[in-house]
């Protein structure tokens, strides 16, 4: 699994974001590269020396992590345009992939524009 995710300033076009978001009081979440191992299994007549690990990377944002698991969404939704989490702190991560701990090999931080300074994208 390969994601690839473009990052675009308010001056271009095609971001589109409601011009009434207050950034100014969201949740700051980290943007990170997971590098992660696959699990495989073979089915044929493969012997133990000739099966290998996968190398994979992943990038989003932090939504959770503990000793088990790590959770990272690849969509922020700072609006909440479908009004169904009321309740839950904005932005809102959307595209959850969640990693047993045991197969998170680094999670290395990227440094990312501040969006909650912003009063307005235009």
């Amino acid at each position: 699994m390969a994601t690839r995710t473009n990052f675009c300033g308010s001056d271009v076009v095609g971001v589109a974001a409601p011009r009434t978001t207050n950034y100014s009081r969201q949740k700051e979440k980290a943007l990170v590269i997971v590098e992660w191992l696959d699990i495989i299994s073979d089915d044929g007549w493969v012997v133990a020396e000739d099966c290998h690990l996968p190398t994979f990377y992943t990038v989003g944002w932090v939504e959770y992590q503990d000793e088990k698991v790590l959770k990272i969404s690849n969509t922020l939704d700072f609006d909440d345009f479908t009004e169904e989490q009321k309740k839950k702190e904005k932005p809102i991560g959307y595209s959850v992939t969640c990693f047993p701990a045991g197969c998170v090999v680094s999670i290395t931080p990227i440094p990312s524009q501040d969006l909650h300074h912003r009063s307005s994208i235009e």
